[in-house]
């Protein structure tokens, strides 16, 4: 993947998560921009303050953990190179979105709006709304957000449906709400949400979902949201890496019985889950986690080195087990079809392919050339050692009378996808019986 490529997936994640920009000095723009477009509709509010992002030490964290999770990494240097190169691209968009005026962003979601939502960019002053968009529009053009239509209202530049702007531009404020004074209440972070339930939301909530049933145990939905008033999530990127849950309750007493109800909510997370190596992570997550009451507030907080922890010694390790699964079942399915087009190819033709590339150009058996690929081995146009069959082939022990096989150099520790003559493919860990089963493959291609 091209630095380009690089730069172009994550600065379309910006737009998502709205974050690419480095530590600056505190923008003049703030919250305050934003609090008249909250009305009591408005429950929901993602933020992120470019001034508190460093795609910098963000991306040197993350090729750090891989390092710790991976020491023998082959392709560390290839992509550490990869990596400076697309930073060089994304500080040059970031210095024009500075430049622009364009300092923190927010998504507003409003109960009015059904799952519309609006983006809101307030202004540093000075700052042009033109450049801004003129920025903007390539991240646009093919995205969600391709049909927005954009418009200044006083010191925010919004993007939304023509419907939405205009309810939105056209609503008189609100008084303070509980969604705004949770937004002002939060502390300087990269990423932000913070959801404020209005009163009808609760009321359905409630109506619909007197009991959440979370495996064994029956949660009572009226304890989540009945003392409830507000939630904020808080993120700050490396180098200072926390991560933070608050809710905001009318009381103290609220607060104790709303982590009580919590607590049973993410057990019951844990035990819901079959996977033993995500169940660790849950579970190393939750005992992780520094839980506070401090009068109407509940905190559940997870610091810069218990986050490094659980990143390298579960995370990291889970992300790699599930990624090594899904190349097992994609190879796994690959072989399958591989298997599957020799025997349309030899009733068609009375005669196995004499190679695979024929598969692709031949009748098309296979839906696409991609299939002889192996994840192992992506350069290469076929990934797989073919024997092919005799003359004879109807008289071997089919289930155990080997076609393809992935190419290797070492025996691989995962195993190695094998397909067999009678269709069915599998990982074989046990190297010496794939030797075995290999030599009596050859021999009886050979005798013929």
């Amino acid at each position: 993947m091209n630095p380009r490529t690089i730069a172009k997936y994550l600065l379309g994640g910006w737009l998502a998560w709205c974050a690419t920009c480095s530590v600056a000095p505190a923008a003049a723009a703030g919250n305050e921009a934003v609090l008249p477009l909250l009305d009591h509709q408005a429950y929901a509010v993602l933020v992120v303050d470019s001034d508190h992002v460093n795609i910098k030490a963000t991306l040197d964290k993350v090729l750090e953990w891989m390092s710790l999770a991976n020491p023998d990494l082959s392709a560390t240097a290839g992509i550490t190179n990869e990596v400076a190169a697309a930073r060089e691209v994304i500080e040059k968009w970031r210095q024009d979105f500075r430049q622009a005026g364009g300092r923190k962003v927010y998504a507003l979601v409003n109960a009015q709006d059904g799952l519309q939502f609006v983006l809101a960019m307030p202004l540093a002053k000075e700052g042009n709304p033109k450049a801004l968009e003129a920025l903007l529009d390539p991240l646009l053009k093919n995205s969600p957000f391709a049909t927005f239509d954009k418009q200044l209202q006083g010191e925010c530049l919004l993007l939304g449906k023509t419907e939405v702007l205009a309810r939105l531009i056209s609503a008189k404020a609100a008084a303070k709400t509980d969604l705004a004074q949770a937004l002002e209440a939060m502390a300087d972070c990269s990423l932000g949400l913070v959801v404020a339930p209005v009163p009808d939301q609760k009321r359905v909530i409630q109506e619909m979902l007197p009991q959440i049933q979370m495996g064994t145990a029956q949660i009572p939905a009226a304890a989540l949201f009945k003392a409830l008033n507000s939630a904020a999530l808080e993120i700050v990127f490396p180098p200072e890496t926390c991560l933070k849950v608050t809710a905001l309750t009318a009381s103290e007493a609220d607060a104790r019985e709303l982590q009580e109800t919590v607590g049973k909510v993410l057990k019951s997370v844990s035990s819901l889950v079959d996977d033993p190596s995500v169940k660790t992570v849950i579970e190393a997550l939750l005992a992780k986690t520094t839980i506070r009451v401090d009068q109407n507030r509940l905190t559940y907080n997870l610091d810069r080195t218990t986050l490094d922890q659980l990143v390298v010694a579960q995370l990291l390790p889970t992300l790699a087990a599930a990624k090594g699964r899904a190349q097992a079942i994609h190879k796994l399915n690959n072989t399958k079809q591989i298997l599957l087009g020799c025997v349309m190819f030899e009733n068609d033709n009375k005669k196995w392919p004499e190679n695979l590339k024929l598969l692709t150009v031949k009748g098309s058996y296979l839906g696409s050339p991609d299939v002889l690929k192996t994840p192992d081995h992506p350069e290469r146009e076929v990934g797989y050692e073919y024997l092919m069959p005799g003359k004879n082939h109807a008289k071997y022990p089919a289930a155990q009378h080997i076609v393809i096989h992935e190419i290797f150099g070492a025996w691989p520790d995962r195993g190695l996808c094998i397909g067999f003559m009678d269709g069915h493919a599998e990982i074989m860990k046990d190297k010496s019986r794939f030797d075995k089963l290999l030599s009596e493959t050859k021999e009886r291609n050979r005798s013929e």
